[in-house]
């Protein structure tokens, strides 16, 4: 079996209204392998958040399939995501997607460490959550309330949040459409950090071309169709980034 972690064939969505039908994501096809950073770039009503969804289990395909391959003690197992009833597609999104969101969808009535803990409820087996904190530099924070937070803390708040149950992939929606151009960068940058030390997929939807310069592959993506697939040979450090 190939090594891959989500593959999607022919992958459509059209939305019916009253008298109109709106095709907003047009025969995708595509490979997610692991350990990979992959930015879906594009304007808004490309097509990027009704991919996103679909691969977050989500949202469905009017058309098409979508494959995710699970570690088991046999070895991996190909899934069909698109054949899963909704119970079951539950399931992969607790136990596969980590979901890091534009407007960090923080409880507030619960401190950055309660946010984290909570997560980590939901999963049979997660990493340590004060220890998830370190990682995203909030050492000292954890008390705070999301109002006591600025927004880039508050984001890697949502980032602790995503990765402390082990996700198999993490699914980032305009990560840092919130965020003024430093807080952007640093956000990108623990992006990188988390890939790199955990090795899992990062799959970024923005409409900032700045961060296809970091990226391991650049999907393009316009008037609901995935125009093209860019790989990037030599991707810039961080620091190099001009936003």
């Amino acid at each position: 079996m190939e090594e891959y972690v989500l593959k999607g064939e022919g992958l459509r969505k059209v939305y019916y209204g009253e008298g109109v039908s709106v095709e907003a994501l047009k025969d995708a096809s595509f490979t997610i392998y692991p350990g990979e950073f992959v930015v879906v770039l594009g304007p808004s009503g490309s097509g990027k958040s009704t991919l996103l969804n679909m691969l977050g289990g989500m949202d469905q395909p009017s058309d098409g399939k979508l494959f995710y391959v699970r570690q088991t003690k046999n070895g991996p197992e190909e899934i069909e995501l698109t054949s899963l009833n909704a119970d079951k597609i539950s399931d992969y999104r607790r136990e596969a997607v980590g979901f890091v969101f534009q407007f960090f969808n923080l409880i507030p009535s619960l401190s950055a460490l309660e946010n984290v803990e909570l997560s980590a409820s939901m999963s049979e087996n997660p990493r340590d959550c004060r220890e998830m904190m370190r990682l995203v530099n909030l050492e000292g924070r954890e008390k705070h309330f999301p109002s006591q937070l600025s927004g880039g803390e508050q984001q890697r708040v949502s980032i602790a949040r995503a990765i402390v149950k082990r996700p198999k992939l993490l699914l980032c929606d305009e990560p840092t459409g919130a965020l003024d151009s430093r807080n952007s960068v640093e956000v990108v940058k623990l992006l990188v950090k988390v890939k790199e030390e955990m090795g899992c997929p990062i799959i970024a939807i923005t409409h900032n071309a700045a961060m296809a310069q970091v990226a391991d592959r650049v999907f393009y993506m316009k008037d609901g169709m995935l125009e093209k697939i860019v790989t990037n040979e030599h991707p810039i450090p961080v620091e190099e980034m001009v936003w």
